[in-house]
């Protein structure tokens, strides 16, 4: 097992000495556990990836927004890569468990205070802000579009070539097209200043006290960067509680919206699952379905299809 070469690598390397283990979750790039320590912090979690680049990636993005905002990701203790396919970072563990894992009708009675944590730690993320848009290492742009632009032209190369495999549908490729193709017009408003992005802020990276049900913290912040304020809305829409909770209406409540953000949510949301499965090569044709005609159905509604 992964956890236990750990362990062993741990013990053989450093000062950290693991007593005791148990798995929290796991996705696509990596497993978590909870340990306990047998030294100061005495309790830790530790995630492991089989995608060091990608697990870098999150540690160096973690840190650095921690280094700016106090706004509830975990602390990093440290990150260790042991070889090219297997790396490890072990971090503050938040006792709680993931908001995909409670039932809303438990919930319900509390559902607006947690609705409340959960946008008002984003607005307090969204509240840094830069001078030029991009990567947090490499912001040189000028204007939103100018950095998204470029983005967005390496999904579409990305879902013609998937279309032309077959390893998406038809409809899937239309929406990135004719979204692709009406860029300009979609992204008009966007005229925000460079704002900075969790990145991956959504249900199952919720850790939410499980008998109070209070909002912890957002773990596994991924791709963050300097972009235009309403980019990361969509993923206040993923999932069934995310719209019990009404989390997108009422983060739109505590700003002032563009027009188009509605329809620049969609985009986002489908062009964001479109960067996973290019990085993972998975595909998961249901999702990118039910995204899919999400975003044609407002492209309609505002006049651009």
């Amino acid at each position: 097992m992964m956890i236990e070469t750990v362990i062993k690598w741990l013990s053989d390397n450093t000062d950290f000495r693991i007593s005791g283990y148990f798995e929290l979750g796991r996705g696509a790039s990596g497993v978590v556990y909870k340990v306990v320590l047998e030294n100061e912090p005495y309790v830790a979690a530790v995630k492991i990836s089989k995608f060091p680049n990608l697990l870098k990636k999150e540690y160096l993005q973690i840190k650095y927004i921690n280094d700016r905002i106090d706004c509830k990701l975990p602390e990093i203790y440290d990150f260790y890569e042991m070889n090219d396919n297997l790396s490890f970072m072990l971090m503050e563990y938040f006792d709680g468990i993931s908001a995909d894992k409670i039932k809303f009708r438990r919930v319900k009675r509390k559902n607006k205070k947690l609705a409340e944590q959960i946008t008002d730690n984003l607005l307090k993320l969204h509240s840094v802000h830069n001078c030029k848009f991009g990567p947090v290492d490499h912001a040189v742009y000028d204007s939103w579009y100018d950095y998204y632009s470029e983005f967005a032209k390496e999904i579409y190369d990305f879902a013609k070539q998937a279309y032309n495999d077959g390893k998406i549908k038809k409809k899937v490729f239309c929406a990135v097209e004719a979204s692709y193709l009406k860029l300009d017009k979609i992204l008009c408003g966007s005229t925000g200043e460079p704002t900075l992005i969790h990145g991956d802020y959504w249900l199952p990276n919720f850790i939410v006290n499980d008998d109070t049900y209070d909002f912890m913290g957002c773990i596994d912040s991924f791709n963050i960067m300097w972009a235009e304020p309403e980019y990361e809305l969509f993923t206040l829409t993923v999932g069934r509680l995310s719209e019990k909770l009404n989390l997108y209406k009422i983060y739109k409540c505590k700003i002032s919206p563009t027009e188009l953000c509605d329809l620049k949510s969609e985009m986002y949301a489908l062009y964001n699952e479109l960067l996973w499965h290019k990085n993972l090569g998975l595909f998961n044709n249901n999702y990118l379905m039910f995204r899919s005609k999400r975003l044609l159905k407002q492209m309609k509604v505002n006049g651009l299809l």
